[in-house]
């Protein structure tokens, strides 16, 4: 057993002998302490508890003497059994609160942090009288063919139970004929009283009726039955017994593996198992609202002869912000394990698939809930392809930018360049390090599946799509404005702009974040000169001046040797008269 940071995958602690049932987070309210106390984590023995600080597994107490009940955890992380004992003789019963916090308060002042006590290892008598919130007597007839017993609780509302068989086990008994179902209160002013009992025909066909595995909608009352042999459901109202729809439901065959794997939630009753498919039905009215995994693109969990079923097991895990999550897996797989099972994420009111993950879930499924953990809006699960856990969530990227070191004249085209990268912890790890030296490339929402893969699985590359980044600056004269965007590719950006005014010029680039990446923004500066200065032209010579000034000269030339022949005709006249 270990423990390990959800953010960065860093065991934190490891044991070879404990083996924790639970853990919890208690908000405590006294006059000295207000808020969270924890984390606790529980194992259990019989009927004791011994609780470790969940940060280092050193033991902080233990609580003997827990009485057997039906557990359940109030919205303040507190643990509670309520302890039920019924005479069908008598036809009397009590039914007693047994509370953790104040078995431990009692006789504790419980007020400091997982460190508590100081003082060493506290032992709490879990059966003593100030163990117990309240006692309350049982004189209504809840009798029927069987011992009655607690099946659902809305604590401090309404109590669930049961007085026949109703199959609780997968084992198809037939239901008992009739069939006994009753309600009593557990709020204060009326706690116990008996708010109705109810007496049902056994379903035909020898069909049993058995109880689903979370079967209280507090959203809309209503409690959840299903048919063993042919899956369909059926929802009674919670505060008269009264049959409020069904049965209900086409299902295609292997979904009869998980008949127990009916969820309510958000008001809707989701359906899942080796059917492959995800039904979503309004806990109201029984009307089918929407399916997973018999679609096309994005809606299909089809496995075609991967796996004998055609479909790929498909069952539920958790809800959590509005979401569905489903793992796939098997009772008894073979080796080497089927190709093709996912972990998937599914808006809970649309049916739309978010997101989807290589994986098989290690639990050794059968008509059990798939196990993950979701805390912190991180979730955590195991999978058998590579026995590796894995934590989905968003995380943490990071920017680099750069522009060009001297200064630029004005009129010029700028480049500002940098990278964007996803910087979560598994990214350090030594494989994805090795892969990627100069760090793993932040991907669009759109291609995080195939790109998550690649990163971490050993899938072929992508062609992922980069994250938009946003180009911004402040100028010479003190303005902030955006001045464009660009698209990562492979990490890499690059953005050309041309400055309009002389200055410095600081510049910020910017990604907004995701679904998959907080934000993050890089910042660098750049400076934008006058223009300079250009010499004055030497002016060029007039050609037609010049053609002038020598047809000028050449004329005055022409003219001197003219005279200079006369002159010397006439000097040869005047020596030969």
């Amino acid at each position: 057993m270990f423990g390990v940071n959800l953010r960065t995958g860093e065991q934190v602690w490891s044991s070879d002998t404990i083996i924790p049932s639970k853990a919890q987070m208690l908000n405590f309210q006294t006059p000295n302490q207000h808020g969270v106390i924890g984390a606790m984590m529980w194992a259990v023995s019989g009927s004791t508890w011994v609780g470790y600080n969940a940060f280092n597994m050193k033991p902080v107490m233990n609580i003997t003497g827990v009485p057997s009940g039906t557990e359940v955890y109030t919205n303040d992380g507190n643990i509670v059994r309520y302890v039920f004992s019924y005479n069908n003789t008598a036809k009397r019963g009590t039914l007693s609160l047994w509370n953790e916090t104040a078995a431990i308060s009692n006789q504790f002042r419980l007020y400091a942090g997982p460190g508590w006590p100081n003082s060493g290892v506290a032992v709490i008598n879990g059966s003593a009288p100030g163990a117990y919130s309240w006692t309350v007597d049982i004189t209504s007839d809840l009798t029927g063919s069987s011992s009655p017993s607690i099946v659902g609780i809305i604590p401090g509302d309404i109590i669930l139970g049961r007085s026949s068989n109703v199959g609780l086990s997968s084992t198809p008994n037939p239901n008992s004929n009739p069939w006994t179902m009753w309600a009593i209160s557990d709020k204060p002013e009326s706690r116990g009283q008996l708010l109705w009992r109810k007496d049902y025909a056994a379903p035909a066909g020898n069909t049993t009726r058995m109880l689903d595995w979370q079967p209280i909608d507090p959203v809309t009352r209503a409690w959840v039955m299903t048919d063993f042999s042919t899956n369909q459901r059926s929802a009674y109202n919670l505060d008269d017994g009264n049959l409020r729809w069904g049965p209900i439901g086409d299902f295609p065959g292997f979904q009869y593996y998980s008949t127990r794997e009916g969820l309510p939630a958000y008001g809707n009753l989701y359906v899942t198992g080796y059917g492959g498919i995800v039904y979503c039905y309004d806990m109201t009215n029984g009307n089918l609202l929407w399916t997973y995994g018999n679609g096309g693109e994005g809606n299909s969990t089809s496995s075609y002869d991967e796996t004998p079923w055609g479909r790929y097991p498909t069952h539920a895990a958790a809800f959590a912000d509005g979401m569905i999550y489903t793992m796939s897996g098997e009772h008894s797989p073979n080796t080497p394990l089927y190709k093709g099972y996912r972990a998937r994420a599914i808006d809970a009111f649309t049916g739309q698939e978010i997101w989807t993950l290589l994986s098989w879930s290690a639990s050794g499924l059968g008509t059990s809930v798939a196990p993950v953990a979701i805390a912190d809006g991180y979730m955590t699960f195991h999978s058998a392809y590579d026995h590796r856990i894995y934590t989905v969530g968003k995380g943490p990227s990071q920017m680099t930018v750069t522009a060009p070191d001297t200064a630029s004249p004005i009129g010029t085209t700028v480049t500002i360049k940098g990278t964007v990268t996803d910087i979560a912890a598994g990214t350090k790890q030594e494989e994805q390090a090795a892969r990627f030296p100069n760090g793993v490339p932040a991907v669009s929402d759109e291609s995080q599946t195939a790109w998550m893969e690649y990163v971490y699985m050993q899938q072929p590359r992508p062609n992922a799509v980069g994250v938009p980044i946003t180009i911004s600056v402040v100028d010479a004269n003190g303005n902030y404005r955006d001045v464009g965007t660009t698209t990562s590719a492979d990490g890499f950006f690059a953005f050309n702009w041309k400055p309009d005014i002389e200055g410095q010029f600081t510049v910020y680039a910017s990604f907004a974040g995701s679904e998959s990446y907080y934000p993050s923004h890089a910042v660098t500066a750049f400076n934008i000169e006058p223009a300079a200065a250009t010499p004055a032209p030497t002016t060029p010579p007039n050609f037609d001046s010049v053609t002038q000034s020598l047809t000028l000269t050449v004329a005055l030339a022409a003219v001197a040797i003219i005279i200079a022949i006369i002159v010397v005709g006439l000097l040869v006249l005047r020596k030969h008269p």
